[in-house]
């Protein structure tokens, strides 16, 4: 009987964390920001490994880095577990001072999860719509960025010169030059109730795809955005 209730005990905890639509998406999101970080620490911890601007004249190879990296990771990892929301203010302002060492922290990858914290600490109640409204215009703008020669010439000499020829390299080529208007026409759909559904099913597959193709089963080009990429289509 002990045994039993114990199991009925961790089933009934899963249920309720499963019930929660908005703790399943904040602990996605800080799972995918723990995975951003340990996959880019290099960039901090070795800044020769690539180009530093810093507003804070911070030694880059002195402790302050590392004690901030150590704190940093402390609190990601403890807000994973445990979303108090005070611990979720240190991931949001840990994450500025971090960003203000090295302002080639605020890739997409890391800001898109910082700001999805930051809808969370302005309103539990309206945090999906939030979170809906700010996804639209991730796309939108994104769709608008891209629709440039260069997006399309430089993808395909990527795609050509990684991929060998065949079925799966011209699939890929030729999805390019509609990539831009796939993410215009979900983010406009993911504002509109009726086909918000069909967008979100357009969004989640384009970041599938781009997590597949930069992973080490087809590109093994760039492993830092595919946690980015399944925990958006999640």
């Amino acid at each position: 009987m002990h045994g039993e209730g114990f199991l009925f005990l961790d089933v009934s905890r899963l249920q309720r964390l499963f019930s929660d639509r908005q703790d399943v998406i904040l602990r996605l999101v800080l799972l995918g920001f723990l995975l951003q970080f340990l996959l880019a620490f290099r960039l901090f911890l070795h800044p020769e490994t690539g180009f530093r601007i810093s507003l804070i004249p911070l030694d880059p190879e002195g402790w302050e880095i590392r004690a901030l990296l150590v704190t940093f990771g402390m609190w990601l990892m403890w807000a994973t577990l445990r979303l108090e929301r005070y611990s979720l203010e240190g991931i949001v302002w840990g994450w500025v001072l971090l960003s203000t060492i090295n302002l080639n922290a605020w890739q997409p990858y890391f800001w898109q999860f910082w700001l999805i914290i930051i809808f969370y600490l302005l309103s539990k109640k309206h945090f999906i719509t939030l979170l809906l409204i700010g996804q639209a215009g991730f796309y939108i703008w994104s769709g608008l960025h891209k629709l440039n020669p260069f997006f399309v010439s430089d993808l395909t000499y990527l795609l050509e010169s990684k991929m060998e020829g065949g079925t799966m390299q011209s699939l890929s080529v030729g999805v390019i030059p509609i990539l831009p208007w796939l993410e215009i026409a979900a983010g406009s759909m993911i504002l509109w109730k009726k086909t918000r559904t069909i967008g979100l099913l357009i969004t989640a597959g384009l970041h599938v795809g781009i997590a597949v193709l930069m992973s080490p089963v087809l590109l093994d080009f760039n492993h830092i955005i595919v946690p980015w990429n399944l925990v958006l289509a999640a």
